[in-house]
């Protein structure tokens, strides 16, 4: 993977897909039966390469910013007058709470909110050998992970874990704000924001991961972890 920071990695190679699948219109392609992005017509992403603003945040941005959340944090859900999310927050204000997160080394607090609020798959794995017709994401072996030096199909134990600490430790930041919406607005079902995977053009029963000692994490692992930084239950 490419190895501008963890969250650049996580976000290129590996993908996410978030549950608002604006942010990647130009790499998700329709099925030919079915014209409509959604969550039923997704193929695999196309790039593996994301650019973000390479902002640029001090300890002083972080101090404003942090007076400015446990300020927020601390006033009652009626005087928000809307759901007490991190997406609801003024991002100029917030801007400087990523401070010293590696995950987010490089990345606005506005691409931040949208890359995390309801993560629909975090790909930890890519490409599949089975070839089922029927396959939602049209999931194929995908031979130059294999062959392109600075690749791999397969994220790093410490890349997933930096992923999860660091959406975790800007959770503590945040106090009583949420980093997920409701999406009460959406047509698609509730309960389809309140659930991630860890796979998205794979086979689920291949899920895990190694460390840098050759230690293999398993699935019940890292769904723990999923649930506990992101409040997303993950499904096999």
């Amino acid at each position: 993977m490419h190895a501008k920071n963890i969250f650049t990695r996580f976000k290129s190679s590996m993908n996410t897909i978030t549950a608002n699948y604006n942010y990647n219109l130009n790499t998700i392609q329709p099925t030919k039966f079915n014209k409509t992005i959604g969550f039923t017509s997704l193929r695999p992403m196309l790039n593996d390469s994301v650019e973000f603003s390479k902002k640029v945040i001090t300890e002083k941005d972080y101090k404003k910013a942090q007076k400015y959340a446990d300020r927020m944090s601390h006033l009652p859900k009626l005087l928000w007058g809307k759901e007490k999310t991190l997406g609801n927050m003024d991002m100029k204000k917030v801007e400087g709470l990523q401070y010293g997160i590696p995950v987010f080394d490089g990345m606005s607090m506005k691409e931040i909110a949208f890359s995390i609020d309801s993560i629909h798959t975090i790909a930890t794995l890519r490409s599949c050998k089975n070839a089922c017709l029927h396959c939602y994401a049209d999931a194929r072996p995908n031979t130059k992970f294999e062959k392109t030096e600075g690749l791999t199909n397969r994220m790093t134990f410490e890349d997933f874990e930096n992923l999860t600490d660091g959406i975790q430790e800007l959770k503590n930041r945040l106090g009583s704000i949420s980093i997920n919406s409701s999406h009460k607005d959406s047509p698609r079902a509730k309960h389809l924001y309140r659930e991630g995977s860890l796979f998205h053009d794979s086979d689920s029963i291949e899920l895990y991961l190694k460390d840098k000692n050759g230690e293999t994490h398993y699935f019940p692992e890292l769904n723990k972890k999923m649930i506990e930084s992101t409040g997303q239950h993950g499904f096999f």
